[in-house]
């Protein structure tokens, strides 16, 4: 994971770059500082990859949601028809649950602007607790108690989650188009140790009392400049508690007969690759490690490109074809502005 975020480290630049392509932005130089001064116009930029990726996202938003359901069956056999109708209305209720709208739109975003867009799924068994009164039976006559706290099931389904191109970490031995055939697949997120302590209640992850804070030496050796990306962690002073945490996922074949855990003892008999994913924290601790048993046996990110191509690492976004003809267009505006400026003031 340490080698895959060094490589994908080396786009953040051209990425920044694309992102202000997209926005719009650019910095004053010492003229726009004058003209403002004067109360004059500053170069401007034609927001025309703005223009250009939204049109790409309503387009595509359009396309993907122009029937009735997101996912349509199609019956095979006399069997599948009386299971066309709920299966299609369990995946629409799980594709109202993530937010639909806003993930294929941060999807589409991501794809234009940077030329890759990431999805990870998989199924949740999310819990809630609830404080309800109890009952107590007191000569055969129920009587209601004291409150207290039970746990229900708010939510069991597929759950969908954008992933940040800045926090993506295939294997970068195999192109893009074959990442399926790497040996892991790797993102990272910020978790609030509330959140934690919820997964930790749940069953989900475990050890959350023995994590600690980001280190120096440990932020050095994500990044020579301390690039990472997170919002929550000081560059200067990474000890900080501030309450929040880095979480890396990654999801690795390994041979359980090959690997062993404390005391000698292997992670199982089997002798063949499994697909395990581990978790862990703030590059110090694993909270998490345990087969996937998914029955495609793949990893659960979905990776898209703009314009895909096997003998590049990553290709080519819409901001970066539109990126020289918007500079040539600002150019040309700016140019005739001044050239007017210059006229009306002679």
């Amino acid at each position: 994971v340490n080698y895959s975020r060094g490589v994908t480290q080396t786009h953040f630049k051209n990425w920044d770059k694309r992102q202000k392509v997209y926005l719009g932005e650019r910095e004053m130089d010492r003229n726009d500082r004058k003209a403002k001064a004067e109360n004059d116009p500053a170069k401007m930029v034609l927001p025309l990859s703005t223009s250009q990726i939204n049109t790409f996202i309503a387009t595509s938003l359009m396309l993907l949601r122009q029937r009735k359901r997101f996912y349509e069956f199609d019956p095979q056999g006399a069997e599948d028809h009386k299971l066309r109708e709920p299966s299609e209305q369990l995946l629409e209720r799980d594709m109202r649950e993530n937010k639909q709208s806003v993930m294929l739109h941060q999807f589409f975003l991501d794809l234009g602007r940077f030329g890759l867009g990431v999805l990870k799924h998989q199924w949740v068994h999310e819990k809630l607790r609830v404080k309800v009164p109890t009952t107590n039976v007191i000569f055969d006559q129920e009587v209601e108690g004291e409150m207290e706290y039970q746990q229900f099931t708010s939510f069991m389904g597929n759950r969908i989650d954008n992933i940040s191109p800045y926090k993506f970490f295939p294997d970068v031995r195999m192109p893009l188009t074959r990442f399926r055939e790497g040996e892991f697949c790797a993102s990272e997120e910020e978790f609030t140790k509330t959140r934690l302590r919820q997964l930790e209640a749940d069953g989900e992850v475990a050890g959350i009392e023995y994590i600690t804070s980001f280190t120096q030496d440990q932020l050095h050796k994500r990044t020579s400049d301390g690039d990472h990306r997170f919002t929550s962690i000081d560059k200067s002073n990474p000890t900080t508690d501030n309450n929040n945490f880095i979480v890396t996922e990654c999801q690795v074949w390994i041979t359980p007969a090959d690997y062993e855990m404390e005391g000698k003892r292997a992670f199982g008999k089997e002798k063949f690759p499994v697909l395990y994913q581990v978790c862990y924290i703030n590059d110090s601790r694993i909270i998490k490690l345990e087969p996937m048993n998914n029955y495609h046996s793949g990893f659960t990110y979905e990776v898209a490109q703009f314009t895909p191509d096997q003998h590049k690492r990553l290709s080519n976004s819409l901001s970066d074809m539109v990126g020289p003809l918007q500079t040539l267009i600002d150019w040309y505006v700016n140019a005739r502005v001044t050239a007017v400026k210059r006229s009306l003031e002679n």
